[in-house]
């Protein structure tokens, strides 16, 4: 999970999902996890046997820690997390509104785990510190390996993970309801050897991740070469959108069942800009212009219709604190 706070985030709350991608034909679910308690593996697989999972392939990832009756606080239980410097603004107790979205989040994607200060706002976020030890069997994934074992994480709220297979540079996470639940699942399992941590010129293993329903609804993606996060809750309903990384341009394709009106908050320092919303045929449906608002000030409102529509953004540079759009009308903090 990148820092956020410098990231261009685009946050939607919508009513409906896209379908999510299905489970490859003939996928198999790769690795026992459990849902109760954490057992460790009985004993680890040479990283030279290891090798990277061909394309639709089962991907095998462990069960690292797992709580039960599990809540997370609610906002005015998180409210100094929230008015701490990092994860707002001076003078303000708010979080940015990208955070606040990542608040309202169920999934969090850690693509290096051993890089510390990017899980600062996830594990702040899901309000990690908050889990009870006499609920959480722990697991340190890392005491089955005489090297740095090299892996990914992903953190689940209210879900377990099923199954996980590989599109293209994509992990797929199939995943099923399992209320009042912090799991903490690492993938591939069994990792390969690494001596030192990921740094910014090396490839990350996977490029994104996809994590989708017993259906094959989409619920999550975090997709790290486009800068882009989506999010839909377990009836359909679409939570969140998120692009980032401080581009200038980009675009993303939503699909809603009923017509939206979407407000824009800047994270920072705003720039001025457009987005243009496009029908299925790309065809320019509106235009609308954003201003350099305040910190939760509404720098504009975009407005979308029943049905798919591609979202595309042009800001006037690069040097911006990034941008949230949330539903006029839905909760604020």
């Amino acid at each position: 999970m990148r820092l956020l706070s410098a990231a261009l985030a685009l946050a939607v709350l919508a009513t409906a999902c896209s379908g999510g991608g299905s489970k490859p034909s003939g996928a198999a679910t790769p690795a026992t996890v459990p849902t109760t308690t954490v057992e460790p593996t009985a004993s680890p697989v040479s990283p030279a046997s290891a090798t990277a999972p061909a394309i639709g392939s089962p991907i095998g990832f462990e069960l690292c820690s797992l709580t039960t009756d599990w809540l997370k606080p609610s906002p005015g239980a998180m409210a100094n997390v929230f008015s701490t410097p990092r994860f707002t603004i001076s003078g303000d107790v708010r979080p940015t509104p990208v955070l606040w979205a990542m608040y309202l989040s169920h999934f969090y994607w850690i693509p290096d785990f051993r890089a510390n200060s990017g899980q600062i706002e996830p594990a702040s976020m899901s309000a990690a510190n908050a889990r009870d030890p006499a609920h959480t069997r722990q697991l340190d994934c890392q005491q089955h390996f005489s090297f740095t074992p090299k892996y990914e994480e992903l953190w689940l709220l209210d879900h377990k993970a099923t199954a996980m297979w590989k599109d293209g540079t994509t992990a797929v996470i199939e995943t099923m309801p399992d209320p009042r639940t912090y799991q903490v699942i690492a993938f591939p399992w069994p990792p390969e050897a690494e001596a030192t941590p990921l740094t910014k010129t090396e490839p990350l293993q996977f490029n994104g991740v996809r994590v989708v329903g017993p259906t094959g609804q989409l619920l999550f993606s975090d997709e790290y070469d486009l800068g882009s996060m989506t999010e839909y809750d377990d009836a359909g309903q679409f939570v969140s959108f998120s692009l980032y990384g401080g581009r200038t341009s980009g675009s993303v394709r939503l699909t809603v069942s009923q017509p939206l009106s979407l407000e824009l908050y800047w994270n920072g320092r705003g720039v001025p800009g457009e987005v243009s919303v496009l029908d299925d045929a790309g065809r320019e449906v509106s235009r609308t212009t954003v201003a350099d608002s305040g910190f939760w000030i509404p720098a504009g409102t975009l407005n979308l219709a029943p049905g798919a529509s591609t979202l595309h953004f042009e800001l006037s540079a690069a040097d911006h604190g990034g941008f949230t759009r949330f539903p006029t009308g839905s909760p604020r903090p």
